[in-house]
């Protein structure tokens, strides 16, 4: 509730007026500090205070009720957004605050990250919502960002009956903990060339899809219904799709319904260590494959260090792949000119114990260069 400033009409400029009357495109000036408590689709309406010596002090009641049928928009995906220059955090949560007054269904959350600073966790109605944010960020308030994989919102029951939505791998509890997991399904409906057929229902059943119904629009177009896992939607699927139809077919879907699936917390580990950030929640049936390509593409971007780093992934605590890169090694010896191989040995010898050293102490940072290659 909030005291309204000033109220008016729009005739285009500001009028100030007494009031806003049916059928009237008007303003008001509600003096609030935080634009983020009113959002589009609420019901303005004045109050009246409670009376009585029973109702409590400053409770008060609308004088009519909200208008049916808004709901509240609800986010099924989440990105992280870093500025590329970390010097432009503030700029960016303008942005955002901006963004988020023409949008309410935009949610914003601020977060951090060792490789990559101060970000924010974004969640969007869909990949499309994703992708406009994104280019209007750069677009409209020129600032470059790193974005990090997509991931959907889960459904988690837990044993003691608590059920809550899961939006980042790391919000995923002990599977001792947990009874079951839902992940959100859409109903896509895809327009191909018939001669693409085989094409497009190979990637959907690649994708998990369950072919619903197959229509021909005429006679050289059919129109197929699958159910799909949003998970798998947001992966590369639309362009996977138009490489495979040369660019001919389409698609839509909406949110269905949600559906229990087996997934695990894949975890990345470097020289003992979990990288937060790049945790990812996967199915149990391809955790083994996804974590062998993962520890493979990171020893190609990781920098080298001075002792040899373990790239590990990780599921419960069970190490599943493990890729080690080597120490960045110096030649000791290019200032010996000559000598006894006694006194080679002993040289070599301090240095392995050196490097020994290093590794019982040193930490591994994932630097922002690498982990934009990664995401």
């Amino acid at each position: 509730t909030c005291e309204p400033k000033e109220v008016g009409y729009l005739f285009p400029d500001f009028k100030k007026g007494e009031g806003v009357e049916t059928g009237a495109v008007g303003y008001i000036a509600t003096g609030l500090k935080d634009i983020s408590l009113v959002r589009v689709g609420d019901t303005v309406t004045s109050i009246s205070v409670a009376a009585g010596p029973a109702s409590p002090r400053g409770a008060f009641t609308p004088a009519v009720s909200a208008l049916p049928g808004y709901k509240e928009p609800k986010q099924v995906v989440f990105e992280s957004f870093y500025p590329d220059d970390g010097s432009d955090f503030d700029k960016l949560k303008v942005a955002l605050s901006k963004l988020k007054l023409e949008d309410a269904s935009l949610s914003i959350f601020p977060e951090s990250s060792i490789a990559l600073g101060r970000g924010f966790r974004l969640g969007f109605l869909g990949m499309f919502h994703a992708e406009i944010i994104k280019e209007r960020i750069l677009r409209e308030f020129e600032i470059p960002v790193i974005v990090t994989l997509p991931t959907v919102a889960y459904e988690v029951q837990k044993t003691s009956g608590e059920t809550f939505t899961l939006e980042t791998a790391s919000e995923l509890p002990d599977a001792s903990e947990i009874k079951e997991v839902r992940e959100p399904w859409v109903t896509a409906t895809v327009f191909t060339p018939i001669n693409f057929l085989g094409q497009v229902m190979t990637l959907c059943q690649n994708s998990r899809g369950i072919l619903l119904s197959q229509i021909m629009a005429n006679e050289k177009m059919i129109q197929l219904t699958y159910k799909l896992p949003l998970s798998e939607l947001i992966f590369n699927f639309y362009d996977s799709l138009k490489s495979v139809t040369s660019g001919y077919a389409s698609l839509d879907y909406a949110l269905s319904d949600y559906a229990p699936i087996d997934v695990v917390k894949l975890d990345v580990l470097l020289h003992g260590e979990v990288i937060p950030n790049l945790s990812r929640i996967v199915l149990r049936s391809e955790a083994q494959k996804i974590g062998q390509n993962l520890v493979i593409k990171i020893k190609e971007v990781l920098p080298k260090q001075q002792f040899a780093v373990a790239i590990q992934t990780a599921v419960g605590g069970k190490i599943i792949a493990r890729e080690t890169l080597s120490a960045l090694r110096k030649d000791v010896l290019a200032k010996l000119s000559g000598g006894h191989q006694e006194r080679k040995m002993k040289v070599l010898k301090r240095q392995k114990k050196g490097k020994a050293e290093m590794a019982r102490f040193g930490r591994v940072t994932l630097p922002p260069e690498a982990f934009k290659k990664l995401v």
